[in-house]
């Protein structure tokens, strides 16, 4: 999910769903960015996932205790801070609710304009650095046609 614009245009969505996905993300942060990039300025992003309860300190306790063991059998971080997530990623909460002791969330979010500029100058900067590799590529491509041409003439006028 981290490279969504590979799949889909920018602001392609009006709205984007996902349950209980970033915990298993190497970079939920990273994942909810590219949401954002795909998700139309004026549209939401739903998220229903689960992570560590502020208001039970016995529960996130238990979480934090068993969390490496779970993600190695089950492929889930259930103990990611999601209110540190949603704020790196820098997206606008329109609503947020919670259920389970607090590690059930429900979050009505909005991209943030400010992700969306960001994240179209890195793919920017990105497609620069494409084309300037493409051009050393065709560059060193000619410089070595050039040299076996003056080989060959080179071995021609020696004969």
């Amino acid at each position: 999910a981290a490279n969504m614009t590979k799949y889909y245009s920018e602001d392609k969505f009006d709205t984007i769903v996902s349950t209980f996905t970033l915990c298993s993300f190497d970079d939920p942060v990273e994942v909810l960015k590219e949401l954002q990039t795909v998700c139309k300025p004026d549209g939401k992003i739903l998220l229903l996932e689960h992570g560590r309860s502020k208001s039970w300190d016995g529960l996130s306790n238990y979480l934090d205790k068993y969390a490496e063991r779970h993600a190695q059998n089950w492929g889930c971080v259930w103990n990611r801070d999601l209110d540190d997530i949603i704020d790196k990623a820098g997206l606008e909460i329109e609503k947020i609710s919670t259920w389970h002791f607090g590690t059930t969330y429900y979050l009505v979010c909005r991209p943030s304009i400010k992700v969306k500029k960001e994240r179209k100058i890195i793919k920017e900067q990105q497609q620069d650095q494409q084309q300037e590799k493409k051009k050393d590529e065709v560059n060193s491509g000619t410089k070595k046609s050039e040299w076996k041409l003056l080989s060959i003439l080179s071995w021609k006028k020696e004969r």
